[in-house]
């Protein structure tokens, strides 16, 4: 009776040590998942404030260059040549900078979206500095006329046959 006694304590012991580690396996499967998705959240949270943040890039409203003080003032004729000259050394000096150009009004264009183009005359009968005007101040460059000597500042981007200036407003 004895010997039947030490067997059913040993058996419920055993089964006991079965049950704690099952609980144990579960509580250890229940911890992976729950890490799991707690990273998977953080991740998408993570992704979610990088869109909102792209997003906010994306619509913010871009400053007039009419409050920037210019980084160089030239006339159209200088910078042309300038350009024409060593475009690679004029890259790294104008490129991206605000530049206030001085020039006569070779054309006035307005394309089909109604943006206005404004060339400045050069020496160079092929080519010349072409002003993109900005669509805050449109109003003024609809006014401006061939020949009439003007005042423009915008971004430098680079030389094409012509050197092209973007978002340019005009100063006078």
């Amino acid at each position: 009776m004895e010997k039947q006694v030490v067997e059913v304590n040993e058996t419920q012991k055993l089964k006991t040590e079965q049950a704690q580690s099952f609980d144990t396996y579960n509580a250890v499967k229940k911890r992976k998942r729950s890490i799991k998705l707690k990273i998977i959240l953080a991740f998408l949270v993570i992704c979610s404030l990088g869109a909102l943040y792209g997003y906010y890039m994306y619509n913010k409203p871009v400053g007039s260059v009419s409050e920037i003080n210019p980084d160089y003032k030239l006339d159209a004729k200088t910078l042309q040549a300038l350009y024409e000259g060593n475009e690679k050394l004029s890259d790294q000096k104008y490129l991206g900078k605000v530049i206030e150009v001085s020039g006569n009004i070779l054309s006035v264009e307005t394309d089909a979206k109604g943006n206005i183009n404004v060339l400045l005359e050069t020496d160079n009968p092929v080519s010349a500095v072409s002003c993109s005007i900005d669509s805050k101040s449109g109003n003024e460059a609809a006014q401006l006329m061939q020949g009439q000597k003007v005042i423009l500042k915008g971004y430098c981007s680079g030389y094409l046959s012509d050197v092209v200036m973007v978002r340019c407003v005009v100063v006078k």
